[in-house]
């Protein structure tokens, strides 16, 4: 066998219980317990970048559920990359059809706020627009203006209340009104975005986040709002404009 096939081989045996290679090299232990040692490494490295990750799942699961839930995962979705700050690319799609937590559907959606959480988390530093930048020019121009999007920001529309069970899991947060199941199982839409150095979760109402994305897609701020109105949705923009400023959701705009 190659050296190119034994690695193959040795890889693959990490993350799956087959039978090792007879030619794979042993001196003083067996092939079988030197495996092990190197499987419990790697599971218990995956396992740790992926709690570091999603830490409100682990509080929902529990140690061992999340334990558990991470091997699976790892079997199916193993490391594609030396970052394991990247491992949990893939956890929310994976929780979404994992059937020993179906009952559950809230969990892939708190995955896929955690996951936003930790890109922006990761994001390139980028200095948030202003008011003093809006107010360079006349209304009119800026409403003709499309925005240059910050790197640590993102909106998420789910069919639960992601957000809501996010932030009760933080310090100071409210866990006793999660107990309804009417609260949890609520559509919620949310803004994940890193201002400065910190990441904050805010829930936002309907028309905010598409105001977001349809400017993100490329229209001017004109335009959003006109695509806006023919969805029914209705906003406030004056009143919500300080609010998107301060939460840093632009670098920049394109006059």
């Amino acid at each position: 066998m190659s050296l190119l096939a034994q690695q193959k081989n040795f890889a693959d045996l990490m993350v799956t219980r087959g039978k090792p290679a007879t030619d794979l090299y042993s001196k003083k232990i067996t092939v079988a317990r030197g495996l092990a040692v190197y499987r419990n490494n790697i599971r218990g490295a995956w396992r740790n970048a992926l709690a570091a990750t999603f830490p409100v799942l682990t509080q929902l699961l529990g140690e061992d559920g999340f334990s558990l839930c991470a091997q699976d995962y790892c079997a199916a979705h193993p490391s594609q990359s030396g970052d394991l700050n990247e491992l949990g690319v893939h956890f929310a799609e994976f929780l979404a059809q994992y059937a020993p937590l179906s009952e559950y559907p809230y969990l892939p959606d708190v995955a896929r706020l955690e996951w936003l959480w930790h890109r922006a988390h990761y994001a390139a530093d980028a200095a948030p627009l202003s008011v003093a930048d809006l107010m360079t020019r006349g209304a009119d121009d800026w409403l003709a203006a499309r925005v240059q999007a910050a790197p640590s920001a993102f909106v998420l529309s789910c069919g639960t209340a992601a957000a809501t069970i996010w932030l009760a899991h933080q310090e100071g947060g409210d866990v006793a009104a999660l107990a309804d199941d009417a609260v949890v199982m609520r559509p919620e839409h949310c803004l994940v975005s890193r201002p400065r150095w910190r990441v904050e979760v805010r829930v936002m109402d309907e028309a905010t986040v598409v105001f977001l994305e349809l400017l993100q897609s490329g229209l001017c701020f004109e335009a959003a709002l006109a695509a806006l109105e023919a969805q029914d949705l209705a906003i406030d923009l004056v009143a919500v404009l300080p609010i998107l400023l301060e939460a840093g959701v632009w670098q920049g705009l394109v006059w």
